[in-house]
């Protein structure tokens, strides 16, 4: 038997956030006009429902991005996020909160379920390799390590090219910034 419309649960409807680095283009609206219009959808009858987004403020696209750029990633994403959040109604797409990565709202939550998680023994810690950038004191993210695959002998880097999986410490031969 399928549950009658509306229903009493309120619904929360969000779709993958965007990496805020880059202008948006028809692939996003792909996503967020189908988010926006089941979001509409659902109200329209009846459901208690919340259309929620935001920018992802990380990531090595981010990354990538400003550091091509000569900027830091933060000013960097939030002035892609600035762009984002004034975009999207001009598509008549209405988030009923649209922030980013980096709200203090979603920071704390962050936290919250962190701490829930370690407390309930649910966190392991362990050491593993990474490659490492000593110019700037910290892991380089994969995108930044290139070298030969080792599967097929072309130039690769470590989070795409063959489609092997990938161990940018152990498997790639020449390891540099780019």
């Amino acid at each position: 038997m399928h549950e009658q419309f509306p229903t009493d649960e309120p619904a929360v409807v969000t779709c993958g956030l965007p990496y805020a680095n880059g202008d948006l283009h028809v692939g996003h609206l792909r996503t967020y006009v189908g988010g926006d219009a089941l979001s509409r959808a659902l109200e329209r009858v009846g459901q208690d429902v919340a259309f929620v987004c935001g920018s992802d403020m990380h990531g090595t696209p981010i990354a990538v991005n400003a550091a091509e750029a000569g900027v830091d990633p933060e000013p960097y994403a939030l002035e892609y996020h600035e762009q984002y959040r004034e975009t999207f109604p001009k598509f008549n797409v209405e988030f009923d909160s649209y922030g980013h990565t980096h709200d203090e709202t979603n920071t704390e939550l962050t936290r919250e379920f962190v701490r829930s998680w370690i407390d309930g023994d649910h966190v392991v810690e362990k050491e593993i390799e990474v490659a490492w950038d000593a110019a700037a004191d910290q892991p380089l993210p994969d995108r930044f390590v290139e070298g030969t695959c080792p599967y097929c002998g072309e130039a690769a880097r470590g989070d795409k090219e063959c489609h092997s999986v990938l161990n940018p410490v152990l498997d790639l031969i020449v390891l540099f910034p780019v």
